[in-house]
């Protein structure tokens, strides 16, 4: 694949320390490969629960704004940052979209966590 030639390193379902930043990178999966569950997310962060560092300032990687209430916040997880919902741009799946997440673009902020969706596209 492109990132391996790339040498980018996908995190999929793990963390990664930056060294001497004070950073903690987690990943979590696409739940679209093979799975529709909304639950998934939160179970996959949970089991990411025992590598966290609390004295560093973590940032969550997913592809779809799930879990960030439910689990990212309760652990302490400083940012998530997000995309997939396109900002429900496209008539009439904006409608869909919506129904679907509760995040669907833009900055949100709980208890001092942050959760960054990106519209996924230039426009």
């Amino acid at each position: 694949m492109f990132h391996d030639q790339a040498r980018i390193r996908l995190l999929r379902n793990e963390s990664l320390i930056i060294p001497e930043t004070g950073i903690q990178l987690l990943g979590i999966d696409d739940p679209a490969w093979g799975f529709r569950d909304r639950g998934f997310m939160v179970k996959k962060l949970a089991k990411l629960g025992p590598e966290l560092l609390p004295d560093h300032f973590q940032i969550l990687i997913t592809h779809r704004p799930w879990g960030w209430e439910e689990k990212a916040v309760p652990l302490g997880i400083d940012l998530q940052v997000a995309s997939h919902t396109h900002g429900g741009q496209i008539f009439p799946f904006n409608w869909f979209v919506r129904l679907h997440y509760k995040h669907v673009a833009g900055h949100f902020e709980q208890d001092g966590k942050h959760l960054f969706v990106t519209t996924g596209a230039l426009g």
